[in-house]
């Protein structure tokens, strides 16, 4: 059985897979790891396997959901 999941909006009508790599790269460097390379090495996998999966639209709709709850208090 197959997982349908809306598709999620992106800012500036980028891809789900550049949007999904663009928010983690600002990840990195909101945490000071934007120059790190075992940091970068590791998040270059995670997204391969992530895009592999076709599972972009399922981390951006799942993000969205967090950022709800914390939102409203959850």
């Amino acid at each position: 059985r197959r997982l349908v999941v809306p598709e999620p909006r992106t800012q500036h009508r980028l891809d789900l897979t550049r949007y999904l790599r663009a928010l983690c790269e600002r990840g990195l460097r909101e945490r000071g790891l934007g120059d790190d390379l075992k940091a970068r090495a590791r998040l270059r996998r995670e997204l391969a396997i992530i895009e592999e999966n076709s599972l972009p639209g399922y981390f951006l709709t799942v993000r969205d959901i967090a950022r709800l709850a914390r939102k409203g208090g959850h």
